[in-house]
């Protein structure tokens, strides 16, 4: 990208690169936050057709843009879609399964995000001579598009979450809907689900079953523990590293003397959707807490040792092909 931009005449600087690539945070930040009023109003559904808006904006910014202000529009944008469906497309798909199976459906929209990641290391490896080159690079920005005219075509005959139907037009709408998705037993248990929900809502302080502000969230001591649960668990997940592993592991696998990084890079996603779908089949078995514990205890242990051999190998000089192979297994 930064030889493309210059070649239009613009080059960029290192601090206009980095800021191209954190704004996808910022639009994260605006996307997870500005959903909340269209969820309310307008449904899960709905939303997430009119986040496609912002998935068009991206791919035309970041496939036209010669100038580093442009290509900070497109990342602000696709941030706006990750923060959104990170918000509503889980939630979407546990409040239209059955009670059951809400757990590992709830995991099908991270195991989607996984195969996102590795689909794109696939479309830009250059080993394998799809979009990796520098003369079609700007066509991986096309693909968010293609996906989003697939979702149009098809979201529209989907229903919409009874978890919101049941606020906005009753609960014959409601129980309609639910026995179109679940067998009678299943939906009947569902819909007493959420006439439950409702009723704690309500004689909780959360009005007519309507949905809390963050404020009277944060004001509710009968939520304190599951909120700060909640949170822990978010803040650990932003904090997992897998981004910080995606964005340096090419620069890692080179100073390992790996061949061929960038496909190093891509079979390390590959590792990371196995591994997503292992945990999705033993979820229920061995539990969400133990599975947890288990894997931020591995992540530690990995990032302990990337640290400690990036000093050692890096900084000290202290056996450094040596510490480049320990971040690779680390990884």
């Amino acid at each position: 990208m930064p030889a493309a931009l210059a070649e239009a005449g613009n080059p960029i600087t290192i601090s206009n690169w980095a800021l191209i690539n954190s704004c996808f945070s910022v639009g994260g930040l605006i996307g997870s936050y500005g959903c909340v009023a269209p969820l309310a109003y307008l449904g899960r559904k709905k939303t997430l057709m009119l986040t496609n808006l912002f998935v068009f904006a991206s791919a035309y910014f970041m496939f036209t843009g010669t100038t580093w202000y442009v290509l900070v529009l497109g990342r602000v944008c696709i941030g706006i879609v990750a923060g959104v469906a990170q918000m509503v497309a889980g939630a979407y798909m546990v409040e239209i399964a059955p009670l059951g199976i809400r757990g590992s459906v709830g995991v099908c929209s991270q195991v989607g995000i996984v195969i996102g990641i590795a689909l794109a290391n696939f479309l830009t490896a250059p080993s394998f001579e799809l979009l990796g080159s520098p003369e079609l690079w700007r066509y991986v920005f096309v693909v968010p598009a293609l996906f989003s005219l697939m979702q149009l075509a098809v979201l529209p005959f989907c229903p919409e979450s009874p978890a919101f139907l049941i606020k906005a037009r009753g609960e014959e709408a409601t129980w309609e809907v639910l026995t179109k998705l679940h067998r009678d037993q299943s939906a009947m248990r569902h819909m007493e689900n959420l006439k439950l929900e409702i009723e704690e809502g309500s004689s909780k302080g959360g009005g007519k079953g309507d949905d809390m502000s963050v404020l009277e969230l944060l004001s509710a001591t009968h939520l304190r523990k599951q909120l700060l649960v909640g949170v822990i668990i978010k803040v650990g997940v932003q904090f997992s590293g897998i981004d910080a592993i995606f964005y340096y592991s090419t620069l890692m696998f080179r100073h390992a003397n790996v061949p061929d990084p960038q496909l190093a890079t891509t079979l390390l996603s590959v590792v990371n959707l196995t591994m997503t779908f292992i945990a999705l089949g033993i979820m229920e078995r061995a539990g969400r807490r133990a599975l947890m514990m288990v894997t931020w205890c591995g992540m530690c242990a990995g990032f302990g040792t990337i640290f400690f051999s990036s000093t050692v190998g890096e900084q000290f000089g202290v056996l450094p092909d040596l510490m480049a192979n320990a971040q690779v297994v680390a990884m």
